[in-house]
């Protein structure tokens, strides 16, 4: 099962000139701290919807894509964390203006802590009550 954690960007002063973006990119660290890019975590970029048809009906599905560095379209955006290890995470993200791709503004430096437990668990049914002729067998379930 995959883990995403969803996380907002909110840019004060937007610029949504023709030649203007904003870069974001993790900052690598420390792997004690959790802070290595495809290795504790990945860095997704949410794009879509795509559509898809099934069997019985259309739907449309989002992709999760793993990322670098993300540029950043609106005031308001969003980024995803896939974690991939548990342990207590220490993430430092920069947000930086580019016209003309370069850039013109100083580093933006924000961090993100939290920490990320595995947990495992698990179902399985056990026969309570055999089948016969004039009744249904019974289960019961038990969980661990």
């Amino acid at each position: 099962m995959e883990i995403f954690l969803g996380c907002g960007v909110k840019i004060e002063n937007f610029d949504d000139s023709e030649n203007v973006i904003y870069v974001l990119k993790p900052v690598i660290g420390s792997q004690l701290k959790h802070q290595v890019n495809k290795l504790d975590y990945n860095f997704k970029e949410k794009t879509g919807p795509i559509e898809i048809e099934t069997r019985f009906n259309t739907k449309f599905v989002y992709r999760y894509n793993t990322r670098d560095s993300i540029v950043i379209s609106s005031a308001k955006s969003e980024f995803y964390l896939e974690i991939l290890k548990s342990g207590t995470f220490e993430n430092t993200f920069t947000l930086q203006k580019m016209i003309n791709k370069s850039y013109v503004s100083s580093l933006n430096e924000q961090s993100l802590l939290f920490n990320a437990v595995k947990i495992r668990a698990w179902t399985y049914y056990k026969e309570t009550k055999e089948s016969s002729f004039w009744n249904h067998s019974e289960k019961t379930r038990y969980y661990r």
